[in-house]
Order: structure tokens, then sequence, then C-alpha cells
């Protein structure tokens, strides 16, 4: 080994994915001032999965065909925003019930959708939500 190259305690690094952070090791080369930084860390990611997942979720059903999922997805991207899974989760179920399909969502009037949004808050989201679909 090259005798230049000298090698620093492991430090961590925080690596972002989406919008979450993993910590990650890497080597700084004092010689060279560059940092190594592992290929992206998959392993950590399934792992971290596994362990902390949220597959119970509605929205999660891998089951039903990918056009149903992607509406499913994103209805539950929309609700979600800055509002808690759990205040989520009752909201979403009764709008599937109601709008299976966003053809259906799409269809919807105002009136006939507010019901089903109704105490969820943020209502010019309801109002954005019925204009994308």
């Amino acid at each position: 080994m090259n005798e230049s190259f000298k090698y620093r305690k492991p430090q961590y690094v925080l690596c972002p994915i989406g919008t979450y952070f993993f910590s990650i090791k890497k080597t700084k080369i004092d010689s060279m001032e560059q940092e190594k930084l592992p290929i992206f860390p998959w392993k950590i990611l399934i792992h971290w999965h596994k362990k902390s997942g949220r597959d119970h979720l509605p929205w999660r059903d891998y089951s039903i065909q990918e056009n149903e999922l992607i509406y499913r997805v994103w209805l539950s991207e929309i609700l979600l925003q800055q509002t808690q899974v759990n205040r989520v989760i009752e909201f979403y179920n009764r709008m599937i019930h109601r709008f299976p399909t966003i053809h259906h969502l799409a269809k919807a009037s105002y009136d006939e959708f507010f019901p089903y949004y109704d105490g969820l808050g943020y209502y010019s989201r309801a109002r954005n939500l019925l204009k994308t679909a």
C-alpha cells in the first residue's frame, strides 16, 4: 500500500435518500482531501424498510392493478401533506370506498366530495385535489 495515503478514523455522513437521511461511513484521504463514499447503501435501506417500513398502510396494497395503485398512492400523498398518517387513514378509506378510481373522483362535484374530506383541514387542498383529478 502506498504510504502517502493516511486514513483517519471512520466518520459518519448523512446520506439523503428521498426525504430521509441515513448515516453511512466515510473515509477522508489526507493527502488528496477527497471523500470516498461507499456505493449507495441498498442493504442499509432494505434492512431499515424490513424493520420500520409501513406495509400495513392501505395505499400500500400491492395486490391491486398498477393504474389503481398509482391513483391510491397519489391520493395518499396529497392527503398526507402536513397531516399525520393516523388521521389520514380513516379519510383515505372513506374516499377510496366512494371514489375508487380517479375517474370517479374527476366526475365528483365539490359538494359531493366535501363530506368525505370534511374534518381533514387545509380545504384548498380539497379543491385542488378535485381540479387535479
